[in-house]
């Protein structure tokens, strides 16, 4: 579960902003997981693995998003490239 909600955030933050996000996103992940691990008693290796697997789907979420972001910028520059100039009429003086 931990995993996806990772890959989720990891993509909207490759749609919007640069790579250095995911550092404090990271450290609050492993933060909340290290939190979550130490309430239900998680024994020590279980918890490290799923910061990890967070951390991981984290970063595999980013570049997803970020080839999103890619082709979409790519779709909005080849439509306007299409779409012919229009010329004002000149104004007479």
């Amino acid at each position: 579960m931990s995993a996806i909600l990772g890959f989720l955030i990891g993509a909207v933050l490759g749609t919007r902003y640069r790579v250095f996000s995911l550092v404090p996103v990271a450290i609050g992940c492993i933060g909340a997981v290290g939190i979550h691990a130490a309430a239900a008693r998680v024994q020590l290796g279980a918890a490290l693995l799923a910061m990890l697997g967070i951390t991981v789907a984290l970063q595999i979420g980013y570049l997803f998003g970020l080839a999103v972001r890619v082709t979409m910028v790519g779709a909005r520059v080849r439509t306007a490239a299409e779409e012919p100039v229009q010329q004002r009429p000149a104004l007479p003086i």
